[in-house]
């Protein structure tokens, strides 16, 4: 069978806020977080320097959610390698709603904390 495409997305950047750690039925742990990463520039008129950041909404599973529950806290610089997932649901009025995140889990996902 021929590869659709690649999802993929590598990103280092730094923890918003604390990890909020849940657990799955089966008492695997799920990490959530954002993560902003940033990029600077000197703008061609003025001559200032100016920054973007972007935010990244992250979950984390399994033993990768146990390495950012034990070393990670707001603050903390991140290298991530995960996938793109939107998830698209119905509010309790109708009203279609999607988010994307950046997933991180299994054979292909890596978490470095940066010292």
């Amino acid at each position: 069978m021929a590869a659709k495409g690649v999802n993929k997305v590598i990103l280092l950047g730094h923890l918003g806020q604390d990890p909020e750690i849940r657990y799955n039925n089966s008492g695997k742990i799920i990490a959530s977080f954002t993560l902003a990463t940033g990029e600077y520039w000197r703008d061609k008129e003025t001559r200032e320097q100016r920054e973007s950041t972007e935010w990244h909404k992250v979950v984390v599973f399994g033993k990768l959610g146990e390495i950012i529950k034990d070393k990670a806290k707001k603050g903390t610089q991140i290298y991530l390698e995960g996938k793109n997932k939107t998830t698209k649901w119905k509010d309790e009025n109708g009203k279609d709603h999607s988010t994307t995140e950046v997933v991180v889990e299994g054979f292909n996902g890596v978490i470095q904390i940066m010292k």
